[in-house]
C-alpha cells in the first residue's frame, strides 16, 4: 500500500513539473502603458514552434500579422491560422502558436494589436 502511494506521489510530482515547464515556455505578450499593439522579433528552428500568451476582454478583436525571412512561418490562434488575420477574443488568455513550416531556422516579426 505504501509503495503504491509513493508511486502516485511521484507521478503527480512529475505531472506538475512537466505542466510548469510548459507554462514557463510560453512567453506573455503585454503592451506598454497606453498602447494597444506590440511588435515582437524572434527566431525559430526549422519545423519548430514557439508559443505566446495574450490577454484580452470578450468582444475585443485581436489583429495578428507575422512575417519571416523564409516566408514559411505562420500563427495558429484557436481555430484561425495564417500570416495576417483577426480573431474575436472571448476574454482571458489566448494562446498563439508560431510555427515554422520551413526546414531551416529563420527570424520572424510578430505584430499584434487589440481593439
Amino acid at each position: 500500500m505504501l509503495r503504491k502511494t509513493g508511486l502516485q506521489v511521484v507521478a503527480l510530482s512529475l505531472t506538475i513539473i512537466v505542466s510548469s515547464a510548459f507554462v514557463l515556455a510560453q512567453k506573455r505578450i503585454s503592451f506598454r502603458r497606453g498602447a494597444s499593439s506590440a511588435t515582437l522579433n524572434g527566431s525559430i528552428e526549422g519545423k519548430g514552434y514557439t508559443e505566446y500568451v495574450i490577454n484580452g476582454r470578450a468582444g475585443q478583436v485581436l489583429s495578428i500579422q507575422i512575417t519571416s525571412a523564409n516566408g514559411a512561418v505562420l500563427v495558429n490562434a484557436g481555430s484561425a491560422s495564417g500570416k495576417n488575420f483577426n480573431v474575436e477574443m472571448t476574454g482571458g488568455d489566448h494562446l498563439l502558436s508560431i510555427v515554422n513550416e520551413g526546414r531551416g531556422a529563420t527570424n520572424y516579426t510578430l505584430k499584434v494589436a487589440i481593439r
